[in-house]
């Protein structure tokens, strides 16, 4: 490598094909989206990097420290970037709240700190940083190397679904996720597995989950989004196929009669 002059060793190749993998599949999430990033210097500078790197763009760059160089410093690691961003040094929560509601955000990233700003704004927020202290083992979270980045570009791609799933349904993001782990909860208490590795809900179970959900336009909107998860992959598979023919066999004349479209 140009840092040691010795070859690349095959564990950290195999790691970076990983990392390019992950790219490829998961660009179409987060290209073009918007995030507002805080905390310590170097590490800001870092990840504004990074979030160059994958397609987001920080249009608002924060940090408590009073530090003249620091909108310079992170310049140079937006080599991609062509909207132009706010930087700011030696400011505070308050402050950043009042500066983003003109940035229209997609996401907050940066350590426990900024749930301040993602409630306020009604964003998800990626905890990345020190501290993390409302999440179990938010110290052991890898961001190093080429496994850490890949584990945090995922953390920034579902984060983002997630987000635009509940803003489909209808749903706030705290309301979502209580929801989704409700549900989730219940499913994996009645399922069983069909083999070492894959589970299978008890199709009664499907049914009173189908059942549960009344209102047509939800159900029109719970359609639109698990055709989108079907196809998102490019393939189909028997399972997937299988939930959607019993939501429109259940759904179906009520979808109907309302539309699709």
């Amino acid at each position: 490598t140009g840092l040691t002059g010795r070859p690349l060793p095959a564990s950290c190749e195999s790691e970076r094909n990983r990392l390019i993998d992950a790219y490829i599949d998961g660009h179409k999430y987060c290209s073009g989206k918007r995030a507002i990033l805080y905390g310590d210097e170097d590490f800001v500078a870092a990840m504004a990097s990074f979030l160059d790197e994958i397609g987001v763009t920080p249009v608002l760059v924060a940090t408590g420290a009073a530090n003249g160089r620091f909108a310079a410093r992170v310049g140079e690691n937006l080599k991609n970037c062509k909207t132009p961003v706010a930087v700011r040094d030696d400011t505070d929560f308050a402050s950043v709240l009042e500066m983003a509601g003109a940035e229209k955000a997609d996401f907050v990233i940066g350590n426990s700190k900024g749930y301040y700003l993602a409630r306020n704004l009604g964003i998800p927020l990626v905890r990345c940083g020190f501290p993390i202290h409302d999440r179990l083992g938010g110290h052991r979270i890898l961001h190093l190397g080429y496994r850490g980045a890949m584990n945090l570009f995922e953390r920034i791609c579902n984060a983002l679904m997630e987000a635009d799933l509940a803003r489909r349904l209808g749903l706030g993001s705290a309301e979502f996720e209580r929801i989704l782990r409700e549900y989730c909860d219940d499913l994996l208490l009645s399922a069983h597995y069909l083999d070492g590795m894959r589970l299978k809900v008890a199709d009664e179970v499907l049914d009173l989950l189908l059942e549960d959900i009344a209102d047509p336009t939800l159900q029109r909107a719970l359609l639109h989004t698990m055709q989108d998860i079907v196809s998102a992959d490019g393939v189909e598979t028997t399972a997937e196929v299988e939930v959607l023919a019993r939501a429109l066999q259940k759904w179906g004349a009520r979808v109907a009669a309302s539309g699709l479209n």
